[in-house]
């Protein structure tokens, strides 16, 4: 499986290992490996947290997303805890070729299903689902700490 690297900071450049920050990967839709390591393999949408080292640094494997049926990209988010609560940052995204890379390298701004130039930050935040959502919003429930989007 492709490895992707990198770091996660803080905007001084400090980490946040004292706020226990991760990373979540999620595949944009479900998908089919057609050819690789995960060549008839059905693929969820689900999350994959991942907490980086006392610096920041962070390593994951990945499915390549060259090797899907559909185009295919990770959704990333980022999280991390403060007195106040727990924060997400979305909008992010990468592609993941068979060799893999460092996260900038992946970077990825096109695409459907929300991709490349929408507003990718749009959330709903409610114990009740939007009367009218938009493809590529996102609904948080506070109660269950349930995170969703709309395809």
């Amino acid at each position: 499986m492709p490895t992707v690297t990198g770091h996660l900071r803080e905007i001084a450049g400090g980490t946040l290992s004292d706020e226990i920050g991760q990373l979540v990967f999620r595949l944009n839709r479900p998908n089919v490996g057609v050819s690789g390591f995960s060549k008839d393999f059905v693929l969820p949408t689900k999350e994959h947290p991942v907490a980086p080292s006392s610096d920041g640094s962070f390593s994951v494997n990945l499915n390549a997303t060259d090797q899907l049926a559909y185009e295919g990209w990770y959704d990333v988010g980022i999280v991390w805890n403060e007195s106040e609560g727990t924060f997400w940052d979305f909008g992010l995204k990468i592609q993941v070729p068979n060799a893999g890379g460092t996260f900038g390298e992946l970077l990825y701004h096109g695409g459907g299903g929300g991709g490349g130039g929408g507003n990718q930050l749009l959330v709903w935040v409610d114990e009740a689902p939007p009367t009218n959502p938009q493809r590529g919003q996102w609904w948080f429930q506070p109660s269950t700490n349930n995170l969703s989007r709309w395809e």
